[in-house]
């Protein structure tokens, strides 16, 4: 059957880090609840005790997606892209007003192209997050044991480390991370090595800012080789979704008396890739079987036992996503162009673009979602032959598609 290839543009796994030690010091999943002190607060900061909402210093729905590749400021737009000049990583702005791009160093007597760039990284994955008004990625800290979080100004300014990790939270591509009221979240189906046989973990770790090196594993449980683990923050819980050899387990993790809940757990064929849940507690997420390449939406209501199917959906089984509560989707249509749609919960249609660009051959290019805000849809392409990235937007009101960035690539 034919299927729509999704590729995250620079998707790669790293040798340092596909693989880890499993030993957990907090392997809070299996705790109970019981042995947790009581009254007592873990909130990073006493301001972060509310459900209302704390514009900087929340992640951003519109961006939670496995890489985290794109964010967004009131200014401008970042991504990392691949230099094809100097096969380093560099991260990159587009300036809203000017329409501008370049490597994000403010120094005028940068060439750029060398270590000392404030814009040059060496990332783990291909993430760039904003928080309190900075820039966040995760990057190699040189040592082949781990990875550290880089931070910077908006503009490229004071670069900082603000700490170190242990490759235990290190994974590949397909790792979701976010900063989250005071800490630093990490997602991701890690590994340990025991002669020639891996053994696979869906793991979650919470970092607070304020003291890095420290780590709390809020879910640390062994899986099969393609399990899928997501996770999703509101106010302050935080929502996991562990979709494995035909199982299906759902979490709530609340941040400030690290009580763990199990929502569900027990049989579930499709593959769980995307999560969302809404101001009213209700989990949605999307469910793909391979064997039929096709998907549906399910939600699991807030108090029931078990999920329910909310309405099949026309793409295949990998082929759409729940970001910042809509569908995104890929369609391939009969002229071999690419139709990139958006709807609500509910089926309603939002847009459907088949865009052109210059340079971007759109029947046989490939695309993943870098995010979707109540504006815009965001597109990474890969090109083929010869090699090229690009990042454009779709406006949802149906406006002309804007290309942000096309850049020659490495791979």
């Amino acid at each position: 059957m034919k299927k729509i290839t999704l590729l995250f543009i620079f998707a790669f796994v790293l040798s340092s880090c596909g693989f880890a030690p499993a030993e957990s010091p907090k392997a809070t999943g299996d705790a109970p609840i019981e042995s947790l002190p009581k009254n007592v607060s873990y909130l990073a900061d006493k301001d972060f005790d509310t459900d209302e909402p704390l514009p900087g210093f929340e992640a951003d729905p519109a961006f939670i997606l496995p890489g985290s590749p794109l964010c967004e400021t009131d200014e401008a737009y970042y991504y990392i892209f691949a230099d094809a000049a100097t096969s380093q990583f560099y991260i990159y702005y587009y300036d809203k007003a000017s329409g501008t791009s370049a490597k994000l160093c403010p120094r005028p007597e940068c060439p750029h192209n060398d270590p000392t760039c404030n814009a040059r990284i060496s990332p783990l994955y291909l993430g760039v997050m904003s928080y309190a008004d900075r820039l966040y990625t995760v990057v190699d800290n040189n040592d082949f044991k781990g990875g550290a979080l880089r931070s910077q100004d908006e503009d490229g300014r004071n670069v900082a480390i603000v700490g170190s990790m242990e490759p235990s939270g290190m994974s590949s591509a397909n790792e979701t991370a976010f900063l989250h009221r005071g800490f630093y979240y990490d997602t991701c189906l890690a590994g340990k090595v025991s002669g020639a046989n891996p053994t696979y973990y869906a793991r979650v770790t919470q970092r607070l800012l304020d003291s890095f090196e420290e780590e709390y594993r809020i879910i640390d449980i062994e899986v099969d080789a393609m399990a899928e683990v997501r996770s999703f923050p509101v106010a302050n819980d935080i929502y996991i979704s562990v979709s494995s050899a035909g199982n299906l387990k759902l979490y709530r993790f609340d941040s400030k008396t690290r009580e763990f809940e199990t929502l569900f757990d027990g049989e579930f064929a499709p593959t769980v890739r995307s999560l969302w849940v809404d101001s009213e507690s209700d989990i949605y997420f999307i469910g793909g079987v391979y064997e039929t390449d096709t998907s549906a939406l399910y939600k699991l209501g807030f108090g029931e036992k078990a999920p329910e199917k909310v309405r099949d959906l026309p793409y295949g089984e990998n082929n759409a996503r729940l970001i910042n509560g809509k569908i995104s989707a890929l369609k391939r249509l009969d002229n071999g162009q690419m139709s990139f749609e958006v709807s609500e919960l509910d089926g309603q249609l939002i847009i459907a673009s088949a865009p052109e660009f210059d340079g971007i051959d759109m029947s046989t290019s490939y695309f993943a979602e870098a995010g979707l805000t109540d504006e815009c849809l965001f597109m990474g392409a890969y090109i083929d032959n010869p090699t090229i990235n690009a990042v454009f937007a779709i406006p949802l009101d149906g406006s002309e598609p804007k290309l942000l960035w096309l850049l020659p690539g490495l791979w």
